[in-house]
Formats: structure tokens, sequence, C-alpha cells
């Protein structure tokens, strides 16, 4: 049964119940916890079933704050919605009408285009399904992140492959996707920077590729 948790949450935030799981979906809220799904931007305010937003999350299980350290410590992620604190997910989720989520991906792997909310991942695993074959040895070879250009940010592709700009926007169009979500750069790498669990290492990428002169 799939379900949804943060160590800040105890961790457990939903779950599918075994006499009602939906695959894909996180389930359900548990009775003691409170969520509100809302406008990832401040001001927030709740959305409707079906609409994707920021995930906050109340109750019980919720922590009540990091520790300091050295007299500082990192931000608290609570905001406040309706007169109340709430724990700050930073994920992204849809709900039906049952209240039944599912999770869409996190916050920072969303950008905004022309007021379109576009999911890098999304753009990456039709990218992946499409160039796989050309995979070398199994791993990530393409990572797709924003750059910020003069007015909005600028959709650009890392990958290992001989991959043009024109051929991926060529796939992203083949499968709907709409004209604020073509690639504007593609950057060719010897390599993706990764993390330890063999996933890309975005921090990494931003810093280590801005000044790759492959640019088609």
């Amino acid at each position: 049964c799939e379900g949804y948790g943060v160590t800040e949450c105890s961790p457990v935030v939903s779950v599918n119940l075994p006499q009602e799981a939906r695959p894909c979906t996180i389930g359900r809220p548990l009775p003691s916890v409170e969520v509100a799904i809302v406008s990832p931007d401040p001001p927030y305010r709740r959305l409707a079933p079906g609409q994707t937003g920021l995930l906050l999350v109340r109750g019980p299980n919720v922590f009540d704050g990091y520790l300091p350290w050295e007299g500082s410590g990192p931000a608290m992620p609570f905001v406040s919605l309706e007169g109340r604190r709430w724990y700050d997910t930073g994920d992204l989720v849809h709900a039906d009408e049952a209240g039944r989520m599912t999770f869409d991906g996190r916050r920072g792997r969303f950008i905004k285009v022309g007021g379109e909310m576009i999911s890098l991942p999304q753009l990456e695993g039709v990218l992946r399904r499409h160039f796989a074959a050309q995979e070398a040895d199994g791993g990530p070879c393409l990572a797709v992140d924003a750059v910020q250009g003069e007015d909005q940010p600028q959709l650009t592709l890392y990958t290992t492959l001989p991959v043009s700009c024109a051929e991926a926007n060529a796939v992203l169009r083949a499968e709907g996707f709409s004209g604020l979500q073509m690639l504007r750069h593609v950057r060719r790498l010897p390599a993706l920077p990764l993390l330890g669990s063999g996933k890309v290492d975005y921090q990494r990428l931003r810093s280590e590729a801005g000044t790759n002169p492959q640019d088609d």
C-alpha cells in the first residue's frame, strides 16, 4: 500500500488502506492528521480538488522545530494559514473529491513560465523513455533544469548523449507538450554529477555545467 511521509511528521502523513488502495496515489491523511493543499506561493489559498498545490500538514505527528547549534540552525519550515501554523512539506500534490492525494513532485523541481507550472521531472521522464536505448551504462544520461534568462527561466537539457535541441523538442511536441514547455538549450557533458544515491546532483550540475561551452 503506497503512502507518503516525511521525517518531520514522524513520518507518516497519508496512506492507502488495503481494502481501497488506488495505484499511483498516496492515499488519504491519517485520522489525526490535517492537510491543506494551497497555492505554491504566498499569499496561500486553498485549491479545489484536482488542482496541484503545496502540501501543508498539521497534527500531533508534526515536530516542533529544528534544534539550533552554535547559535543558529536551518530556517523553520512553518507557514501561517487561516490563523494557524502548518508544516510546509515543500512537496506538490493534488487530491480527488474523496481527499485521496497524488504526489506530483518537489516544489523545487517545478518552475513557472508564462503563468504555467512546469514539472521538470515530467519532461525528464519523457526524454529518458525515448532516449533510454542510447544510455551506455544504465546510469542517468540526461537531466532537465531551468537557467534564469533575462525575463524568465529557460528550460535546459543537460545530457551525455548526442541529442540536439530540435530532436528533444520534437519528442516533447509528439507527447503533447505546449510551446512553453519546449527546451531553449542543450548542453552536452562528459558525465552528469551524481549523489551517493546515484541520482543527479542538481546543485553541482548548476554550478559546474554553467560554464560549459557546448550549447546547441
